[in-house]
């Protein structure tokens, strides 16, 4: 900072941005975005500000807040928070890059808490504390116990509260309120692991290798020793080679974008396929089809779905989902093993027909924006269509996708299949209507508005797509974050 840049006395005003990332599974309606550290002071606060922004995926600023946070609503998704603080002393900015953001959410419902009068009582959940009279300047201790925790709270989050004791008589309120505050601890193992954790001592005497015993046998016997050597040799190199498999695959995993893609066509991967066993395969190529889809190499992605719907017995899936099977509640373990298998198959299939179907649309796109292209130049490009091969190569997409995928759960995803169908066909005024309708359940949706541009330049409506929707992109789509 130069002499101008002062304040009076000379002082320099200094600032830092700090920025944390939300990623939200699910809408709140009354979030309370708060620093702990800083919140609750004004004038006695040593900073000059304290000002925070909240900012969608797209940049858009959506809430601000100071030292008394105001409730907000989010949607299911990813937010930025943006804080600003003043200082004259640089150092003392540089020690708040570690300051802590603490997200406040409503629970869903009230947790239900028993009182004990005694910790043996809350640990044995034996008799619970009922009712007592204290007189002036007498007091008792309370144990409180929760039976389950909310849905949605993770491990580690803290739970805050508030208990009332006494009651309101004849309009003369007695109640005095306490607050509580408890700890999500992590989540206890299920039933099998509990049983394996504590048998596994007993297993392991069990266990105990037995002596062989060897006979000399007559001329001509055998020797079974030997060969259950072989076999468990054999056994021991099977579990090396799988775990080693496994450990490939998870380093692959962790690797990004074009690092992965490397990756997946090396010779390692390509050896790693000849070895592997179904499931392995599976894994590889649903790692290809996500890698080449964020590459927007669609040719690939069409290629890594059909070696991945190899994998999947379709007609054995079909064959489970065409009966009628019992409750879940009502099912044996092996029914219940089965109903999983199966519903990993079919999420696998949705899965890749949904991703072939969208990448042979990209395709299409492509080729349908050149026929256009070169019917614009006859003026014709309005009538303009995509060719047959390319339009039965996508119909069958989306029949396949039809076949299995589910009308409300996978709504977001056959929306653009099916707008782009209209368009193959040249109703491109059908196609307006429903892409309309994806974006006002969407508004957001940065991908449907770039399809709605197109659209219209399709329907030749160019002073529309110019005056209105360009300018106002600009405001849904800003380039950076606003400044403070």
């Amino acid at each position: 900072p130069t002499s101008r840049d002062a304040l009076p006395k000379g002082r320099h005003a200094m600032q830092i941005v700090l920025s944390y990332v939300l990623e939200l599974g699910a809408k709140v309606s009354k979030a309370r975005i708060g620093f702990p550290a800083l919140n609750g002071r004004l004038y006695e606060s040593p900073f000059g500000s304290q000002l925070y922004m909240v900012f969608d995926e797209h940049k858009r600023c959506l809430a601000t807040g100071d030292a008394w946070p105001d409730p907000v609503s989010l949607e299911k998704g990813k937010y930025t928070v943006r804080l600003h603080v003043r200082h004259h002393k640089a150092s003392v900015l540089e020690g708040l890059k570690t300051l802590v953001m603490v997200l406040k959410t409503p629970l869903s419902k009230a947790i239900a808490v028993t009182a004990y009068s005694s910790y043996t009582n809350a640990v044995l959940k034996a008799s619970k504390f009922t009712r007592k009279r204290l007189y002036s300047k007498q007091s008792t201790c309370l144990y409180l116990s929760a039976g389950s925790m909310a849905s949605g709270t993770a491990p580690g989050s803290v739970l805050v509260g508030s208990i009332k004791f006494g009651k309101d008589e004849g309009g003369a309120k007695d109640v005095i309120e306490h607050d509580i505050m408890a700890i999500v601890p992590p989540k206890p193992p299920t039933a099998s692991k509990a049983k394996s954790q504590v048998g596994g001592a007993d297993a392991k005497k069990k266990k105990k290798k037995q002596p062989k015993t060897a006979a000399a046998g007559a001329e001509g016997g055998s020797d079974d020793n030997g060969t259950d050597e072989k076999e468990a040799e054999s056994g021991f190199e099977d579990e090396i080679g799988k775990a080693v498999r496994a450990a490939k695959l998870a380093y692959i995993s962790k690797l990004k974008d074009e690092k992965l893609s490397k990756a997946l066509d090396s010779k390692v991967v390509n050896e790693l396929l000849s070895v592997a066993n179904n499931d392995e395969k599976r894994a590889v190529y649903e790692m290809k089809v996500k890698a080449y889809k964020s590459l927007k190499e669609h040719d690939k992605v069409v290629e890594a779905c059909d070696m991945l719907l190899g994998c999947i017995d379709a007609t054995k899936v079909a064959a489970f989902y065409g009966v009628k099977r019992p409750a879940a509640s009502a099912q044996d373990e092996n029914q219940k093993k089965e109903s999983k298998e199966m519903e990993k198959d079919k999420k696998a299939l949705v899965f890749a027909y949904i991703s072939k179907a969208s990448a042979l649309m990209e395709l299409a796109k492509a080729e349908l924006d050149k026929v256009k292209a070169e019917a614009g130049k006859t003026g014709s490009g309005k009538d303009a269509r995509l060719s047959q091969d390319w339009n039965d190569r996508f119909k069958k997409g989306l029949d396949d996708v039809l076949k299995w995928a589910d009308e409300k759960k996978d709504k977001k995803a056959l929306a653009p299949l099916q707008m782009f169908s209209l368009l193959a066909k040249g109703q491109n005024g059908k196609a307006l209507k429903q892409l309309l309708a994806s974006l006002k359940a969407n508004p957001r949706d940065k991908d449907l508005m770039a399809q709605r541009t197109k659209v219209l330049s399709y329907l030749g409506w160019d002073d529309w797509n110019k005056e209105l929707f360009s300018l106002w992109a600009l405001v849904q789509f800003p380039s950076g974050f606003r400044c403070f």
